[in-house]
Order: C-alpha cells, then sequence, then structure tokens
C-alpha cells in the first residue's frame, strides 16, 4: 500500500537524518516508527511502559490525612465550615 503524508520541514530534516545516519530509506523509518508506536503486532497505540497503575503507585498511600474521608465526607464539610465560622465570628 503507498500512502502520501505531508511533513513540515522540521519532521522532514528529522526523518532525513534518521534514514541517514542509520542507513535506511526514509519509508524503512516511517514503517518502523509505525511498528514501535502501534506496537510490534501493529495492532493499537502503544503506551508508556506500564499500565496507569504502575506510573502511580510510587503515590498511593504517600498523603496523610483521615483515612476514612471518603466515608465521612458530610462530616468533614460540616466542620470546616463550622471551624470557618467561629473564625469569623469571635465571641
Amino acid at each position: 500500500m503507498t500512502i502520501s503524508v505531508r511533513l513540515d520541514a522540521r519532521t522532514q530534516s528529522v526523518l532525513d537524518r534518521l534514514a541517514r545516519e542509520r542507513g535506511l530509506s526514509r519509508s524503512q523509518i516511517v514503517r518502523e516508527s509505525l511498528a514501535r508506536f502501534g506496537g510490534e503486532s501493529g495492532a493499537g497505540i502503544a503506551r508508556e511502559p506500564g499500565q496507569p497503575y504502575e506510573r502511580v503507585k510510587h503515590l498511593i498511600g504517600c498523603v496523610n490525612g483521615p483515612p476514612d474521608l471518603a466515608s465521612r465526607a458530610q462530616d468533614r464539610v460540616r466542620q470546616v465550615i463550622a471551624a470557618r465560622n467561629r473564625v469569623r465570628r469571635p465571641r
């Protein structure tokens, strides 16, 4: 299959440089790039190494705070509002 692609000058120079450095044709560089981008099978867009969990797992559990905040969210909101009101209206 033959396709045509319009490239801006910068992208074309990158493509030309890669082809020259590797001793490959521009078409071969494009095919290799698409294979890497789409995965070796070409059946989807390649993702960054690791799934989303893998990329953020070092962050899970690193924040200190009330452990049951989600289950008591309404109570916590009421406490915060009451505290603000106490600051605004000194007795």
